[in-house]
């Protein structure tokens, strides 16, 4: 039988090199996977999310951050008081009777809007937390900035409906969001209400802010 010649021999050595780079590659391009301390594998290639942790109450929001029952409480107890702040203003600057007699209405449905949620906290045995991240909240701030500065008169008519029909819009999304999700039903319930009636103070202040312009 005929020995393989001497070049034969280096073409199979290199064949033999090229073949085992290649299966290092490929076992290198995979991550290792590991166990997370739930069980549950993750890296690779697993798509396997992690569990959620037992009696951590949640509400994703639109923006995808996570709020809790304290965090729920929390902005809808400073989203209310600043408002009543704010229409204690109006009350005060306005010029058009139209715009005073919404900002005292402003009073009266948020003060009850709040009292509603400080019972209701404080029958669930929650306390409310503050979220100084809440985007709402600092919308509310600025509002609240510019109104004290603003002088009376029509601008400051005008001006405290633009910011009604900003901050109400957003306020909507807000509690849209987070009524979808929240984890007990008497807070869903509070949270429900309070969105229908979010929704007739934007009507009207849209209705408001056009006779103002007319």
């Amino acid at each position: 039988m005929p020995y393989p010649s001497l070049h034969s021999v280096r073409v199979a050595l290199v064949m033999l090199a090229l073949v085992s780079i290649t299966a290092c590659e490929t076992r290198h391009t995979e991550p290792p996977q590991r166990a997370s301390a739930g069980g549950e594998v993750t890296g690779g290639t697993s798509s396997a999310r992690p569990a959620a942790t037992p009696g951590a109450d949640t509400t994703p929001t639109s923006h995808g951050v996570a709020l809790t029952a304290p965090h729920i409480f929390g902005i809808f107890d400073n989203a209310n008081s600043t408002e009543i702040t704010a229409s204690g203003i109006a009350v005060e600057k306005a010029k058009s009777q139209a715009v005073k007699n919404f900002a005292a209405r402003m009073i009266q449905d948020h003060r009850s809007l709040l009292h509603e949620s400080r019972t209701l906290s404080s029958q669930l045995g929650v306390t409310p937390q503050a979220s100084s991240d809440s985007t709402l909240i600092k919308l509310q701030r600025e509002m609240l900035d510019t109104l004290r500065t603003a002088p009376s008169g029509a601008s400051f008519d005008s001006l405290y409906m633009a910011t009604q029909i900003r901050v109400h819009q957003h306020a909507i999304d807000v509690v849209r969001s987070a009524a979808q999700g929240a984890p007990e039903s008497q807070l869903r319930d509070l949270l429900n209400n309070a969105l229908g009636m979010l929704e007739s103070h934007l009507r009207d202040a849209q209705r408001i802010q056009q006779g103002l312009s007319a």
